[in-house]
């Protein structure tokens, strides 16, 4: 995967910032989430947090004597896994009846144990999510089977969220929606850092959408959005991030846009440099979303910005799309046209292939 080089030595501060700028969850999201209650009121034990991007689980410090719950010979960790056996061993029965309504029980009853019955439901949520739908002996949703890790078990989406290579993809997204309303949980924070190494496209999505529709950026986090929207350029979620870079509109952000515009990864650049152009037009007029196909070669493309037809300004939208629709041998459009910085015309002898977008730019 290319390397991409900032050319301003402003983004290159601000991604070297974004190291600094971006943390991991709280302590308190790190340490608490290690446990969870039983079904019968019970505390129960959590086991040791595990080490991953959410960061590292409050350990007892050795002097102080206490034995960590999941050590090896302490009785309560011992008690909750064999808990966790005897619940799992349930499984099998309960698919062979399609008892769909005891296997959700049996799902929470496993968040419901901590840590070390969180492996299990994942596994557990997700042999019932394969069977699931119109196809399937259970006619839940997935809407329906995160809400079964509500209340009580929420430390348990946190987890899943933290563990790609264990709990499935759907799963986390459940997480990301949950995240988002938690007031324990600094959403904005997690999104931004877990988008510069998220690998699954739509989890990325779901987060890069969260941050842009739910979350209040603001300029300290600008290092961490340029760094998620490089590392996220090959897939969806780049759409919204740089939607949000463009909605920002500060000095940093627009040169980010600038930056990406100029890049060596085509498909990227060329998104970017439509949310540069319509933060930063050179002049007024139409600018072209997606380049149109001609038989003769001649034709817009994407990001042009039209500035006239047959000597005539074009003034709305609606006119563009007109005097492209209608153009033929017989009536020939002669567009003037911005393109990277120059000037040039656009002869159309025909109506071009492809959806004829345009949006009113104005310096």
């Amino acid at each position: 995967m290319t390397q991409w080089t900032p050319r301003s030595p402003v983004i290159a501060s601000l991604l070297l910032l974004s190291g600094i700028v971006i943390g991991v969850v709280g302590e308190r999201w790190r340490s608490s989430r290690g446990s969870a209650v039983a079904e019968g009121g019970r505390a129960e034990p959590g086991g040791v947090a595990s080490q991953d991007r959410l960061g590292a689980g409050s350990v007892p410090p050795a002097s102080s004597g206490q034995r960590s719950p999941g050590e090896p010979g302490d009785s309560r960790s011992d008690a909750t896994d064999s808990q966790v056996e005897v619940l799992v061993a349930r499984a099998p029965e309960l698919f062979r009846k399609r008892d769909g309504s005891a296997l959700l029980k049996l799902m929470r009853s496993l968040a419901l144990l901590g840590e070390p019955g969180w492996a299990s439901a994942a596994k557990l949520a997700d042999s019932v999510h394969g069977q699931c739908g119109k196809a399937g002996p259970f006619p839940f949703s997935e809407t329906d089977l995160v809400r079964v890790f509500s209340g009580r078990t929420v430390p348990f989406l946190h987890w899943a969220f933290a563990h790609p290579g264990i709990a499935p993809g759907w799963l986390r997204i459940g997480a990301v929606n949950e995240m988002v309303s938690d007031p324990d949980v600094d959403a904005k924070k997690v999104f931004l850092e877990s988008l510069q190494t998220e690998t699954d496209s739509k989890v990325a999505e779901a987060m890069a959408y969260r941050l842009h529709t739910n979350l209040d950026l603001d300029e300290k986090d600008v290092p961490a959005l340029v760094a998620a929207t490089w590392a996220q350029r090959d897939g969806v979620a780049v759409l919204a991030l740089l939607d949000e870079l463009q909605r920002l509109g500060t000095d940093s952000a627009i040169l980010a846009l600038a930056e990406f515009a100029v890049s060596s990864d085509e498909p990227f650049a060329r998104e970017a440099a439509w949310h540069y152009r319509r933060c930063r037009p050179p002049v007024e007029g139409i600018l072209v979303r997606l380049s149109l196909e001609s038989v003769d070669g001649d034709t817009l493309l994407a990001n042009d910005i039209v500035i006239s037809c047959d000597g005539a300004a074009v003034g709305d939208v609606a006119l563009f799309e007109s005097l492209v629709k209608t153009a033929s041998a017989d009536l020939p459009r002669t567009f003037r046209v911005e393109r990277a910085g120059r000037m040039i015309d656009i002869v159309l002898k025909e109506r071009p292939r492809g959806v004829i977008i345009g949006e009113k730019v104005k310096p």
